[in-house]
């Protein structure tokens, strides 16, 4: 009899209860920080191209947040330029719709009053979706972090809502890959106009 048989079967079952619960509290810590654990997962990620029509996509998001937003007596719009109406790009759909949602979901958040306004229309290269608020805005030196992954928690309060670091750098990700970009206007006191940029070339795989 092989004197380590037993010894190396208990450690694989070891193991593998240590993986399980390793994977929980990683399913865990995307839930309580607010990232979609889809983001994570990239297998297949290419057959998952295909064209889909801006307007409905934008206006899912809208949807989700209209009521969130009509509850807080916050003003929420959306207009589509007419010559995006139609519009169709080559997109990965399910983390598009997580990369508006994470930049409207802060708009909303951080705006106790006043408005939150969505606008989509095309540039040259872009079809360009600007999330405006009238929140309480960011200062400039804290701009350059927001892409930043980890969380800037400074109390006990912060870490009870999602982290906007967190988020918008999984924004930033997915549209870096998909060929887009996102750009932050904010003055303190004021606002922050988030522009989300999607690129009109169906070339994106």
């Amino acid at each position: 009899d092989n004197p380590f048989s037993q010894k190396e079967t208990i450690d694989m079952e070891q193991l593998k209860t240590m993986m399980s619960q390793v994977t929980k509290v990683q399913l865990s810590l995307y839930k309580y920080f607010g990232i979609d654990s889809a983001l994570i997962e990239e297998k297949n990620k290419d057959k998952e191209f295909s064209l889909y029509p801006i307007k409905e996509i934008v206006e899912t998001v809208f949807n989700n947040y209209k009521q969130e937003a009509l509850d807080k007596g916050l003003i929420f719009t959306l207009k589509i330029n007419d010559d995006v109406v139609d519009q169709k790009l080559l997109l990965n759909k399910p983390t598009i719709i997580t990369a508006i949602s994470h930049v409207v979901d802060n708009a909303v958040k951080y705006t106790q009053k006043g408005s939150v306004n969505i606008n989509v229309y095309k540039t040259p290269n872009f079809v360009e979706i600007s999330v405006k608020d009238t929140g309480v805005g960011i200062p400039e030196d804290k701009q350059t972090k927001l892409f930043e992954i980890t969380p800037t928690i400074t109390n006990l309060a912060d870490m009870k809502n999602k982290t906007t670091g967190v988020s918008l750098y999984h924004t930033k990700s997915i549209l870096t890959k998909q060929k887009g970009g996102i750009v932050i206007e904010s003055e303190v006191g004021k606002g922050t106009n988030v522009i989300i940029l999607l690129s009109i070339n169906e070339d994106i795989k």
